[in-house]
């Protein structure tokens, strides 16, 4: 993957980066580095799924496996940052659309 993602000064008084546990702030930035930076297709077993800016397509087990922690703790941080207003996601049974909020704010 290409291009920047820029954060703004304001980014450290964010909840996200002043609250304890500290390794959310690492599972943001990395959802903010995985976001798409341009509209794109992607292709799927059921088709091909319009992405927008700032969102990315992605199973709740790969990020699981990224971040060496269990599904569980995923979807907690994933309720975590949407009940702050940070993300949006949709999920089916194989992959979930977590759209970041304000993307072109970090850009």
């Amino acid at each position: 993957m290409k291009g920047y993602v820029c954060l703004p000064r304001d980014f450290i008084q964010f909840p996200v980066w002043t609250e304890e546990p500290r390794d959310r702030v690492m599972a943001f930035v990395e959802l903010l580095a995985l976001a798409s930076y341009t509209e794109r297709i992607v292709a799927q077993s059921k088709g091909r799924i319009h992405l927008d800016k700032g969102e990315i397509m992605v199973p709740i087990s790969y990020l699981a496996k990224r971040w060496k922690r269990s599904r569980n703790y995923v979807y907690k941080v994933l309720n975590y940052f949407s009940s702050r207003g940070l993300i949006e996601v949709k999920a089916d049974y194989c992959n979930s659309i977590i759209r970041i909020v304000d993307w072109e704010k970090y850009q």
